[in-house]
């Protein structure tokens, strides 16, 4: 099971009831807000629903989570279902000029309400809001969900082959794709396909970043009209081929290394960077993959170590420490 789900069962349990932080970047209880923060107001906007966060000087970041509202009549099962997503994240920059943040959620699916909650980031763990209330006119009936083109959750990610799976070389520390072509999604054209990995810390608190994959794997395949039965030829953008490589030496942090390592599965991820006072981040549903060593075995975790480049000239991923919040969930 990913972290996300195991996460995700905990949620509703303290969302409402006490704010609670958490020591690590998605566990481990560490303090208790004295007060709860605001919660998010949202509105409809376009095709899109606008979440307004209240601003906080002390906040080094903030997550955006979701879940639907359920009818009434919902089952049992659509209730179990019903899971709490991160979808996003803020991260201040120059907050000299600002009162409160935007966040627009556009991956919705049709004729579907959520609600919305936030995580803000302190220096000693996490803060929670309450969740949102969806959107009433004048006569205080519930608005009408905004248009979407994704008509179900199945849409919001990418589309796993049945016989999909990593295998993990040992030699070459790398994932090695295995099954049907995974192709890539028109939708997410301005996202970027990413790796999410994970390892839990002595204290047992998780740490989750997530690694971009887009200039590893991903490239073009022209479909040509072959039988002449006028096919207009066209071009998909496969994502991973059998055998596709992720060197996870070249992407991962040097924090990864010497871990017992979750690879917790694939995700799209935007970075919106265009305000001065603050980034966005935006992300898909993960889909997870099964791992699987060279003999076919499944791996809960796999551990790359450090000194296993003896002549220690590998190019390891090279990145800002400021801007490190980018890859955390």
């Amino acid at each position: 099971m990913s972290f996300f789900k195991r996460f995700s069962k905990f949620l509703p349990a303290v969302f409402g009831i006490f704010a609670v932080a958490f020591s690590c970047l998605l566990f481990s209880c560490d303090e208790i807000a004295e007060e709860e923060p605001k919660k998010p107001d949202v509105e409809i906007q376009g095709n899109g629903i606008s979440i307004s966060i209240a601003f906080d000087p002390s906040a080094k970041y903030i997550n955006i989570f979701r879940k639907k509202i359920l009818p009434e009549s919902a089952t049992e099962e659509e209730i179990e279902e019903n899971e709490v997503l991160n979808i996003g994240e803020i991260i201040p920059k120059d907050t000299s000029n600002i009162n409160s943040y935007t966040f627009t959620d556009t991956l919705l699916v049709a004729d579907t309400k959520y609600t919305y909650c936030l995580r803000y980031k302190h220096e000693r763990g996490f803060v929670y809001t309450g969740w949102s209330e969806w959107p009433v006119d004048k006569d205080e009936e519930d608005l009408t969900p905004p248009d979407s083109d994704f008509a179900s959750d199945a849409k919001l990610k990418l589309v796993k082959p049945e016989n999909a799976f990593f295998e993990y070389s040992e030699s070459s520390k790398s994932l090695i794709y295995k099954g049907d072509n995974l192709l890539d999604l028109d939708a997410f054209a301005d996202f970027e396909p990413c790796l999410c990995l994970s390892y839990l810390k002595e204290d047992k608190s998780a740490v989750k970043r997530i690694f971009s994959i887009k200039d590893l794997c991903s490239y073009e395949e022209t479909l040509v009209d072959e039988d002449g039965d006028g096919t207009p030829e066209t071009t998909r953008k496969i994502l991973l081929a059998e055998d596709s490589k992720i060197d996870l030496r070249s992407i991962m942090t040097m924090d990864f290394f010497d871990k017992d390592i979750y690879v917790d599965g694939i995700i799209y991820q935007k970075t919106d960077s265009t305000k001065p006072s603050y980034d966005k981040i935006t992300w898909s549903q993960l889909v997870v993959f099964e791992v699987q060593d060279e003999e076919e075995n499944e791996l809960e975790t796999i551990k790359i170590e450090y000194n296993a480049n003896s002549d220690d000239s590998h190019d390891f991923s090279n990145y800002d420490g400021s801007r490190m919040l980018e890859a955390e969930m």
